[in-house]
């Protein structure tokens, strides 16, 4: 019962978004290949910028998606963070999906870099 409530629900999402004449835009940061981004447009979201650290996902990413743009570098270097920001400027981007890195998240990870953090800076 559950579940035909949930198909309902969104159903009736899709629906309404479709009917839209303006999607959803939005970025993508730590986008990897795009797992994240399977049915964003199905419910009316157009992710026009995605960033992604490593140039092999970057690549693939690109590849699923040819019509959002790939910024391939990392976030925290000033110049690949300034094309971010204006590029999101520029298109009006008013969603914000943020897949973190598993660095962050994994033991090992947190023993190698011992007390360095990755921070995000993000102005609108």
């Amino acid at each position: 019962m559950n579940l035909r409530i949930s198909d309902k629900f969104f159903s009736n999402v899709l629906n309404k978004q479709n009917k839209r004449e303006n999607k959803i835009k939005g970025i993508s940061l730590f986008s990897g290949v795009g797992i994240s981004n399977v049915y964003l447009k199905d419910i009316g979201i157009e992710i026009i910028v995605a960033n992604e650290l490593l140039e092999k996902r970057a690549k693939f990413y690109q590849h699923l998606y040819p019509k959002s743009k790939m910024i391939i570098g990392d976030i925290r270097n000033e110049k690949i963070f300034n094309k971010i920001l204006t590029f999101t400027k520029q298109e009006k981007a008013k969603l914000l999906l943020i897949t973190p890195p598993c660095q962050g998240f994994s033991l090992a990870e947190k023993i190698r870099m011992k007390n360095k953090f990755l921070m995000i800076k993000v102005i609108f």
